[in-house]
């Protein structure tokens, strides 16, 4: 599906008169030249008593699609760019400042979730990844895949063990795997353990 435009706020108070006379969505959307779609914003102003458009739920992202894929070419041309360089490169060109951790999610989201297609034949979608990073509830599904990547030798031979523990103060690494139905702090800081090691290695 294409991206939908918001309707001005001229024409929808055109479409909020029309059925305040008691016109059919049919005959305004014939009327104004509107598909009955567009005339369904009369629901709206039903529930919200309002012609205006309203404004997004939620924090608005950071940085644009162009702007994550143009991130990723920079650091595939210079793979040792470290996070905080690379956000200072994003304030100049765009200049929109980004936190360095946000830099390292988006580098890294898109890795693990490809390394983990790889080993468990199922595609866990990068935002996915990001979500459980973040603390955040994701589906069982891709819960599970998660947890059973995290299960398998090439996590373990793709980072260093030493190091993680080192990060997180824990030796005995190979017991960092959780319960399957539910994403643990300490599975979180594994994660993201395993997050910085990758940036780390870059």
């Amino acid at each position: 599906m294409g991206k939908r435009k918001q309707i001005e706020f001229s024409v929808n108070e055109l479409i909020i008169n029309h059925f305040q006379k008691g016109k059919s969505y049919q005959n305004i959307g014939k009327a104004l030249n509107l598909s009955c779609a567009s005339v369904q914003n009369i629901r709206k102003y039903k529930t919200y008593k309002t012609e205006e458009n309203r404004t997004k739920t939620g924090r608005p992202r950071k940085l644009s699609r162009r702007g994550v894929s143009l991130m990723l070419k920079e650091v595939d041309k210079t793979p040792k760019i470290s996070a905080p360089k690379l956000a200072d490169s994003i304030a100049v060109v765009s200049g929109k400042r980004v936190h360095s951790k946000t830099v390292t999610l988006k580098i890294s989201a898109p890795k693990l979730a490809d390394s983990i297609a790889v080993v468990s034949g199922k595609r866990v979608h990068s935002k996915t990844v990001t979500l459980a990073l973040q603390g955040h509830a994701v589906d069982r599904n891709s819960l599970l895949t998660l947890n059973n990547y995290m299960r398998t030798q090439t996590f373990y031979d793709a980072v260093n063990l030493s190091f993680i523990a080192e990060l997180i103060g824990q030796q005995d690494v190979i017991k960092m795997v959780p319960p399957s139905n539910c994403i643990t702090p300490f599975f979180i800081q594994t994660m993201n353990a395993f997050l910085m090691c990758v940036n780390y290695h870059m």
